[in-house]
């Protein structure tokens, strides 16, 4: 779905729904239907676009804001999303996140493409946050991806004991193939790289 179709179909009467079905028990599962839990969120499908409700008021936020800097930078495996914020009774706000629905279609992820999304993301979607539609990874849920993390270098510059790395350079970068390797890597980097 392109963003100007899902952004036409987006509603905060939708939003609302979801937000009634997260704080009651009851539901018209007619026309809002949950599909999924994780730690701190719960998504429902209502008319064909997923809202998720936050049971941690800063994640939806940050999803939203990672989602939208993604696709700002043109990275392929970032999906539209919109963000409505609501008032409970007692003035607090709250934050749906919508996004369009995507299933696993059952193509094989394509390498390149997953090794992009890796790369880009620094290896933080887990294994159900994303989907595979047309062998293209979409990641669903960017609550892990920190800022820093997109598009940023990611040659290592400290390690601990283990070898395993504890910083790395942080410089704007680009994608950078070595072969069959993929990595996100700055011009200064890149250039000291075994090729």
């Amino acid at each position: 779905m392109d963003e100007a179709a899902f952004l036409s179909r987006a509603n905060c009467d939708d939003a609302v729904r979801a937000y009634h079905a997260y704080h009651e028990a009851e539901q018209d599962t007619a026309v809002v239907q949950k599909i999924g839990r994780g730690q701190n969120r719960t998504a429902y499908l209502v008319g064909g676009i997923v809202y998720k409700m936050d049971g941690w008021p800063p994640e939806n936020v940050h999803d939203h804001q990672i989602l939208q800097r993604a696709r700002r930078a043109g990275m392929p495996w970032a999906p539209p999303s919109a963000l409505f914020e609501l008032e409970d009774s007692n003035g607090r706000k709250e934050y749906v996140m919508a996004m369009p629905y995507f299933v696993n279609d059952g193509s094989a992820p394509d390498p390149e493409a997953m090794a992009l999304m890796r790369a880009q993301t620094n290896n933080q979607p887990g294994d159900t946050n994303y989907r595979v539609v047309e062998g293209k990874p979409i990641v669903i849920d960017a609550g892990d991806i920190e800022k820093d993390d997109l598009g940023f270098c990611q040659r290592p510059t400290a390690v601990d004991g283990d070898g395993q790395p504890t910083a790395t350079c942080r410089a704007p970068a680009a994608v950078v193939r070595f072969g069959h390797r993929v990595r996100l890597l700055c011009a200064a980097c890149a250039s000291t790289q075994g090729r």
